[in-house]
């Protein structure tokens, strides 16, 4: 799946769990580029940050090949694993990352991932309280990072056919 396609998938994803504690204008996929935040003190907002992440399974191709017209078609496919980070903001910022822990193994939001062949790696990490400093006031922060492997298909691969083979033996007496 195209990168922004995912991200869209993992906000929309977000959007389903919190269904109305927060809107989705305060569900944002980039930081403010001005260097300072777009949001007041008050104002829940969640970040969603997605990153490919190394790991084994990523490591792996799986190819079969298929009989299509008369020529063999070589079906590739390999696991992206992702590394979702979700930072939170707001008076309610460790209610905000508890329900998205949670969520995620709600059934709907299963079968929105499936349906793009992603699929949540139960690790359960803790949620972390990171306050931050701005403006000379201390800003309430939460994060948790989430990990999903993605079933990635690889573009199809037309690899030819054998027409006619050869064989010749001799026999040595």
């Amino acid at each position: 799946m195209d990168f922004l396609k995912l991200e869209d998938l993992f906000g929309d994803m977000v959007e389903m769990i919190l269904q109305d504690d927060i809107p989705r204008k305060n569900i944002r996929m980039t930081y403010p580029t001005g260097g300072q935040p777009s949001w007041g003190i008050d104002e829940n907002v969640v970040f969603v940050r997605l990153f490919e992440k190394e790991d084994e399974y990523t490591k792996q191709l799986d190819n079969t090949y298929e009989v299509e017209n008369e020529t063999i078609v070589k079906k590739s496919t390999r696991t992206r694993v992702w590394e979702l980070q979700l930072v939170a903001y707001g008076p309610i910022a460790n209610n905000i990352v508890n329900k998205i822990k949670d969520g995620v193994f709600r059934q709907e939001i299963k079968n929105l991932l499936t349906k793009s062949n992603v699929f949540l790696i139960p690790n359960m990490p803790m949620c972390k309280r990171i306050p931050e400093l701005f403006g000379e006031q201390w800003w309430n922060r939460w994060d948790i990072t989430l990990n999903f492997n993605e079933l990635y298909k690889l573009a199809d691969e037309d690899v030819g056919r054998i027409e006619t083979v050869g064989i010749q033996t001799n026999i040595n007496q």
